[in-house]
């Protein structure tokens, strides 16, 4: 199958990427004033000195700071399908700290996902990988057509990962925004969080090689187009099967050593 025949219905699919075009709201139902009231400052705090139990938040956006703000949002909105709600212009700089730029992005109906922050005599970071701090983020798709329509559509934009693999529990493609953040686009092998979960937990392979196989996508890819199904992918790409010509992780290497040696 050739890419542009799984490309081309997508197409009107990431056209939200495209600045010119409006954005789809979508409406979420209010509480009702009753829920509202219900969960006051003081009705929720002498709940939460009552228990020790941990209030989960879910994870809302991430910050970023850069020098290259419209590189970025420009990636941000081919990569992730992110749309500026909101963007500092000069005019209102000029009330505030004329030093700060921002657009803040989404892709959904949150107020955003990500700020952007351009902020002035920032330097690259030559020894970034030797530094600590955040290594990745992460989006989940909700199956490997997606990631891999998202590869194709991507590819066709000469934005490729820079690498990917089959971890056990998910499979991987990492990418990297024009500031060198790693950004992995993932699916979940299991499909099913509490399934992945246990594999993670109580699987020998899991516990063995952690950090599975590199996969090459293009092997992936033409593999699924032959009628594949995904289950084989994940259980030959695991194995080290479809490993890249820049294999990251030891497995890979080792299982492309032991076909080698077949041979």
């Amino acid at each position: 199958m050739p890419l542009s025949d799984l490309v081309e219905p997508l197409r009107g699919e990431f056209d939200c990427c495209d600045p010119g075009l409006g954005q789809t709201t979508i409406e979420r139902p209010s509480r009702p004033s009753s829920d509202r009231q219900s969960t006051s400052a003081g009705h929720r705090l002498s709940g939460a000195s009552a228990s020790r139990k941990a209030v989960r938040p879910t994870l809302h956006h991430f910050g970023l700071k850069t020098s290259n703000l419209d590189a970025m949002v420009d990636w941000y909105g081919k990569v992730l399908g992110m749309k500026p709600n909101h963007r500092t212009s000069a005019t209102s700089a000029a009330h505030g700290d004329s030093r700060w730029k921002i657009a803040w992005v989404s892709n959904d109906e949150a107020n955003h996902r990500i700020s952007i922050m351009a902020l002035p005599r920032l330097a690259d970071d030559e020894q970034r990988s030797r530094h600590k701090g955040v290594h990745h983020i992460a989006f989940e798709y909700p199956a490997l057509d997606d990631v891999l329509a998202t590869y194709v559509r991507l590819k066709l934009l000469a934005i490729e990962p820079v690498c990917a693999a089959d971890h056990g529990a998910t499979t991987s493609f990492y990418y990297e925004d024009p500031d060198h953040n790693s950004i992995e686009l993932m699916v979940d092998n299991f499909g099913d969080a509490e399934q992945s979960s246990d594999f993670m937990r109580r699987s020998p392979d899991f516990a063995n090689n952690p950090m599975g196989a590199d996969v090459d996508p293009d092997q992936m890819y033409a593999a699924r187009a032959t009628g594949m199904s995904v289950a084989e992918i994940h259980e030959r790409a695991y194995a080290g099967e479809f490993c890249g010509a820049n294999a990251f992780y030891r497995h890979c290497l080792a299982a492309a050593a032991n076909q080698t040696a077949v041979r």
